[in-house]
């Protein structure tokens, strides 16, 4: 009995240790199974993650192709279009080196439209004076739907202008035709009204930003820079001569000089720091008597002595881009009344007025002195359009020869020799994607040229930056040809820009000498409508800088061109504009009465052939002074006695381009 009982007990332990057995290798079953499962999901899992990157970054290369394929082109439409734009300049040229003479209905081809008026006198004198008008006229009777309204605006026209009113009416339908021309549509404003918007951003003192913005969204960039920095407070910008201020989608540009210490007598030091620290020009400044607005008050003012010493010229350089003497003059009424006031020894307003009449010595740099002013009415173009005109004005140099260009041979590298601050503010249009300035053109094609060879001072690379709409079809852009230059707060570019010179002038009154070229482009568009707003302004920067500026610095008024590339240029009035622009020179009394030969050769070159190479050569004369200059072989100077019949081909003006050319009819 007992052996049964062990017996059956071994039986049941067998019993239950088998199917513990089983259920232990059914658990470890159980088990691998999930394990295998899990590895099996977790794979899975990293598997559809892998798919989702590989699709992640298949899209991003799709993404990044389709972007540089998009990109690629838009530099291919660009290359089109600048390809395009260089036929239709040569096209341009080719035409008006082939345009004949001929009467309405003459040789089939012939684009210039003869009038009663020509180049060429009836008694040879050439270039016979442009017939004058008020624009204003020409537009009214272009807009005129009524008869009556038409007729008179055309009889205004024909009593100023002497022209045919069959003539006349030509011209005002054609004109018509440009107005209504639905690819105008929304950029062009045929009344011009004057620039709004509030005015929310200023630097106060030390170069401190402040922008009003209620609401916040207020952002900033600096000169071409792609980056827009958020604004939270007030901060100084160490660095940067143009910001760019936004509120919301609303602008308000800013150009300040940046006060680089170690270009002026006995300074030193470098720059100041970056964004939101550093020194901006040591210590707070503030322009006397500013304009348009430029600055707030600041604490202190750095006041600057004028160098004394020998007295040597300056030069300024104030250039209107695309301005015919003959659009000049119907255009900027107040300015021209100026330059005759200066003419005719009209006494300098201001402090330095009032030092010559308390009785200060002629020869002291605070005595005013009487400026003269000439008028160079056969100032002919040698080139079709800026840079042809350009480069031979400041470097004695042509476009195909500018990857040659060796460094000392443009104006400002001569003034530098001789311890000139120098500045360049030019205008460019078209985001820097082509050569349209002689310093961008430089910058691209002369490999001989570095940064110590350039101005001190360079505005025009503003206009590079990506947030500045290029010309010219943005409707909302200040580049915008078919309105006013608006760059907020009621302001227009070219007010701007002279109140950005103007400080740059009292900031570096302590430097032994100054070079500035401001080239402005109000007058480079299509309708020829603009060009009046900037009146009010040079006027009163002529006036101000009379008793002062001007006491010491030879001002080169002037254009490279005449207005080219328009409807105009299909009459022989517009293609003759085109090839005369304007050109003034204002000089102080006391440079002339050291050179009496000078004053002599300039009354009478006034009515003799000029181009932009005897400037050159004028402007290398006076950054030599008191030293004379030696120009090279064949070239000669304003400042020297030229022919008085000189030829087109004498003074190197191509036929196609000379406005006295002679074509047999």
């Amino acid at each position: 009995m007992p052996n049964a009982t062990a017996f059956l007990f071994a039986v049941a332990i067998t019993v239950l240790a088998t199917l513990w057995g089983c259920r232990s290798r059914q658990a470890l079953i159980d088990e691998a199974s999930r394990s295998r499962f899990a590895a099996q999901g977790c794979r899975l899992r990293r598997a559809r993650l892998d798919l989702l990157a590989e699709h992640s970054r298949v899209k991003g290369s799709r993404a990044e192709l389709q972007a540089k394929l998009t990109r690629r082109l838009v530099q291919a439409k660009r290359a089109r279009l600048r390809m395009l734009l260089r036929q239709l300049d040569a096209l341009q040229g080719q035409a008006l080196a082939s345009r004949s003479h001929a009467q309405y209905g003459g040789p089939s081809g012939a684009l210039t439209v003869r009038s009663s008026w020509h180049a060429i006198a009836p008694d040879g004198t050439c270039p016979a004076a442009v017939p004058q008008w008020e624009w204003g006229s020409l537009l009214r009777a272009a807009l005129a739907d009524a008869p009556h309204e038409r007729a008179v605006a055309l009889g205004e026209l024909r009593s100023s202008s002497r022209l045919p009113l069959g003539e006349l009416h030509e011209l005002a339908a054609r004109y018509r035709q440009v107005l209504d021309n639905r690819e105008f549509d929304g950029i062009l404003d045929v009344a011009h009204p004057s620039c709004g918007g509030r005015r929310f951003a200023w630097l106060e003192g030390d170069r401190l930003l402040t922008i009003d913005c209620p609401g916040g969204g207020a952002s900033y960039a600096i000169d071409e820079r792609a980056e827009l920095y958020e604004y939270v407070r007030p901060l100084r910008v160490g660095r940067g001569e143009a910001i760019l201020a936004f509120c919301g989608a609303e602008l308000n540009l800013l150009l300040h000089p940046q006060l680089r210490p170690e270009l002026l007598p006995g300074g030193g030091g470098g720059e100041g720091g970056g964004e939101g620290g550093g020194s901006g020009g040591g210590g707070g400044w503030e322009f006397e008597g500013d304009p348009f607005g430029q600055s707030r008050p600041a604490e202190t003012l750095i006041r600057v002595e004028a160098p004394r010493g020998p007295r040597v010229p300056s030069v300024l350089v104030f250039m209107i881009d695309a301005t015919s003497r003959a659009h000049f003059r119907r255009s900027l009424p107040k300015t021209l009344a100026t330059l005759e006031r200066l003419a005719g020894g009209g006494a300098p307003t201001g402090a330095s007025a009032q030092g010559a009449s308390a009785g200060a010595p002629a020869d002291s740099p605070d005595a005013s002195e009487r400026l003269h002013v000439f008028d160079f009415e056969h100032y002919n173009v040698v080139g079709y359009n800026s840079v042809p005109n350009q480069l031979p004005l400041f470097c004695n140099l042509s476009p195909d020869a500018l990857s040659s260009l060796q460094p000392g041979r443009c104006v400002w590298e001569a003034f530098k020799r001789r311890g000139a601050v120098t500045l360049v503010a030019d205008e460019v249009h078209d985001n820097c994607e082509s050569p349209t300035s002689v310093l961008h053109a430089i910058r691209q094609s002369a490999y001989w040229m570095g940064e110590r060879e350039q101005p001190d001072h360079q505005l025009w690379r503003l206009f590079c930056s990506p947030h500045v709409k290029p010309c010219c079809w943005a409707a909302g852009g200040f580049l915008n040809p078919g309105r006013r230059q608006c760059v907020g707060g009621g302001r227009e570019l070219h007010q701007v820009v002279v109140g950005y010179l103007e400080q740059w002038l009292h900031m570096y009154a302590a430097a032994p000498r100054r070079f500035a070229m401001v080239n402005t482009m109000v007058a480079h568009e299509h309708f020829m409508l603009r060009l009046p707003s900037l009146d009010e302004t040079l006027s009163g920067l002529l006036e101000r800088l009379a008793s002062s500026t001007l006491q010491e610095t030879v001002l080169f008024l002037l254009s490279d061109h005449g207005t080219h590339g328009i409807w105009y240029n299909d009459y022989e009035i517009g293609a003759a504009e085109h090839k005369l622009p304007f050109f003034y020179m204002v000089a102080p009394d006391w440079l002339l009465r050291q050179r009496p030969g000078w004053l002599e050769a300039l009354r009478a070159n006034q009515r003799r052939l000029v181009t932009v190479r005897e400037v050159y050569a004028a402007m290398r004369e006076l950054a030599a002074f008191p030293e004379p200059e030696s120009h090279e072989a064949g070239l000669r100077s304003l400042f020297e006695h030229l022919p008085e019949h000189r030829s087109c081909a004498d003074a190197g003006i191509p036929e196609q381009f000379c406005a006295c050319r002679r074509v047999e009819g």
